[in-house]
This record gives C-alpha cells, sequence and structure tokens, in this order.
C-alpha cells in the first residue's frame, strides 16, 4: 500500500486529460451508461465521494446497500444468503442488483456498470472503450447497442 500522498501522485502521473473534441463529445453522449456499487452502512463517506466524482458523471447512479438511507442515498436491496452485508455475500447482492436494475432501469440505458464502493472509475475512458471500433465489432456490429 501507499500514503494518500503516493496514490494522489500516481493518478497525476497516470492519468492523462483527454481534449473532448465535437465528435467525441457526440460518440460519449450517444450512449448512456447507469453505474451501480455496492456498499454497507458506515461507508457513507464513499458513497459521497463516488457521487461526487465519478458517480456523477455517469448518465444514472445507484448505491446498494443492507439500507435505505436518503442522506446517503442507499437503498436497501435484500439478497439470499447466510451473509448478508458481508463480503462473502457479493455475489448475491449483485444478483439482486442485477434484478433491480433490469426491473427499473432496462429501457433507459445502453450499458450497466456495477462495482464496489472501493473502485474508482473514469468513465470517459469507459465510454471511448464502449464505443471504440474493436469494441464495436465484438459486441454486435454496425447496429450496435442496438440488435
Amino acid at each position: 500500500g501507499g500514503s494518500g500522498r503516493e496514490v494522489r501522485q500516481l493518478f497525476r502521473e497516470h492519468l492523462q486529460v483527454a481534449e473532448l473534441n465535437e465528435t467525441t463529445m457526440e460518440t460519449f453522449s450517444s450512449i448512456k451508461v447507469f453505474c451501480a456499487i455496492y456498499t454497507h452502512p458506515g461507508r457513507n463517506t464513499l458513497t459521497d465521494a463516488i457521487r461526487m466524482t465519478w458517480g456523477g458523471r455517469c448518465d444514472g447512479f445507484m448505491a446498494a446497500s443492507t439500507e435505505t438511507n436518503h442522506d446517503a442515498g442507499t437503498i436497501d436491496l435484500p439478497h439470499f444468503g447466510a451473509w448478508q452485508g458481508k463480503y462473502e455475500g457479493i455475489w448475491q447482492k449483485v444478483r439482486s442488483m442485477i434484478g433491480y436494475i433490469y426491473d427499473n432501469f432496462l429501457n433507459d440505458y445502453d450499458f450497466f456498470f456495477i462495482s464496489g464502493d472501493d473502485t474508482y472509475v473514469i468513465v470517459e475512458n469507459l465510454k471511448e472503450f464502449l464505443t471504440s471500433p474493436e469494441f464495436v465489432q465484438y459486441a454486435g456490429g454496425k447496429d450496435y447497442p442496438n440488435p
């Protein structure tokens, strides 16, 4: 591990802020990405940080927890298993998130990104990848993302 200063320095060294031209912005706005994180009570500072940084750059965002907290912006998504709220139950929580997203957001977005509350995403890079010719070719061809 490294200190916060070392981590910030790594980000500065490795992140290149791309100049976004009109074509790039048009391409990015042509797809909609819904981002969802799994978290648990007591991690509101992480959820807040995500919402204020990369989560705010997604076209839609939600945080799934084991309790609904309007101040933290989390919703309770119950899931099966003996490990409610524990790391061992992540797969069951993700399954519940997929079902919730399917029931509520399927037709509103082109892509869905699910991660934990300890993830940082550069949404612009994600959208660039999702619209890259290589990905488009393997994901469905010229009519992608619409089958």
